[in-house]
């Protein structure tokens, strides 16, 4: 079900997403974890749909973080396995729907049939205009913000010269999030952007990821666009 109200006045809204709650979900449902990823992949589609449907500029993923190395070697397997699965099995259609697709994080790490499914999804779909899909795998936000760093002193530039808007183009993001969404009742950032999202607003849903859906996702783009949003300044009562 489409939402007017998104599509009447968030038509060029950057959202990202942190999918939570997968492997308890499971668990609560006495499945192994690998059964909530499963689930939770299914829900990716469904949000990648509806936010192209109703003009979001930019959806942002966070499906592997640099801290999910620490989980089970299966899970690891299972996780990476699901992603390259869900690129090869989608590819034609977020083609077929105009979506952009980019991928974040530090990639040299991921297996390599993954690195190539990857990039070959960059490839294919980097002159489309529609929907803006980014998808961090391997991310972190500090390992970021370092990886950020070693590249601009390695290219020699001078202290002065670094501004605020030099740093942003160093990083793996492009734009800066207007609305950040986390799943599964956390209610934390996990290091997600920490300097893109400075100005960003955070919504934190209770029910996990594999129960996610475009209504819950309407939900969250009506709270965001019911908040004052003083960016430093007076709120608009204030005025």
């Amino acid at each position: 079900m489409e939402s007017d109200m998104a599509i009447d006045t968030n038509k060029k809204l950057n959202v990202a997403i942190i999918m939570d709650g997968n492997g308890r979900w499971a668990e609560a449902r006495g499945l192994i974890r690998s059964k909530g990823h499963d689930s939770g992949a299914k829900r990716v589609k469904a949000i990648i749909l509806h936010a192209g449907a109703i003009r979001v500029k930019k959806l942002s993923f966070w499906a592997f973080s640099t801290d999910n190395w620490n989980r089970p070697e299966y899970e690891v397997t299972t996780l990476m396995t699901l992603l390259r699965k869900f690129i090869v099995q989608e590819a034609d259609e977020l083609q077929k729907r105009n979506v952009h697709v980019t991928f974040i994080g530090e990639r040299t790490m991921l297996p390599q049939q993954l690195q190539r499914v990857m990039e070959n999804l960059e490839t294919a779909t980097r002159l489309n205009d529609g929907l803006h899909l980014e998808i961090a795998i391997n991310y972190g936000g500090r390992d970021e913000i370092v990886r950020a760093t070693k590249a601009i002193m390695r290219d020699g530039l001078d202290p002065d010269e670094v501004t605020e808007e030099v740093f942003s183009s160093y990083l793996d993001t492009s734009g800066e999030p207007d609305l950040i969404i986390r799943t599964s009742g956390e209610n934390r950032t996990s290091g997600f952007m920490p300097f893109q999202a400075t100005s960003a607003e955070w919504y934190f849903e209770p029910d996990p990821w594999p129960d996610y859906t475009p209504e819950h996702f309407d939900r969250a783009l009506a709270a965001y666009a019911n908040r004052d949003r003083r960016f430093g300044g007076l709120s608009k009562q204030a005025v």
